[in-house]
């Protein structure tokens, strides 16, 4: 069975409190289940008291320890190169979004970084 977990605030708690997001404070669960298989959805949360380079240096924070996450739990970080075929491969994956334009921090090249990083 192939399942979508969306998770808005886990990544943002994982990254300011310096914890795992297996954390079960975190009412994550990253899935472990040889049998059952997920997508799941990691939306950065960027309060809007964050602006500037502290926002966008958080996202990279974000990203980097969801990539950790991954690498220690077997799970595929997916990218817009692999989306379709890792979902419907048996595997557990994950997905990187951004809920807001704070990290961009008003500069253009950023959308362009991050639309480069996002096809690695």
């Amino acid at each position: 069975m192939h399942l979508i977990d969306l998770h808005c605030d886990a990544l943002y708690k994982s990254v300011i409190s310096n914890i795992s997001l297996d954390d079960s404070s975190l009412e994550t669960k990253l899935n472990k289940n040889k049998y059952d298989r997920k997508l799941q959805c990691y939306a950065v949360w960027l309060p809007d008291k964050l602006s500037g380079d502290k926002a966008e240096k958080f996202f990279y924070s974000a990203y980097e320890r969801l990539t950790e996450e991954c690498q220690k739990h077997n799970i595929i970080l997916l990218n817009n190169n692999n989306l379709s075929e890792m979902f419907y491969a048996n595997q557990n994956t994950a997905f990187f979004t951004v809920e807001n334009s704070l990290a961009l921090n008003g500069k253009i090249e950023n959308v362009k970084n991050f639309l480069i990083w996002a096809l690695e």
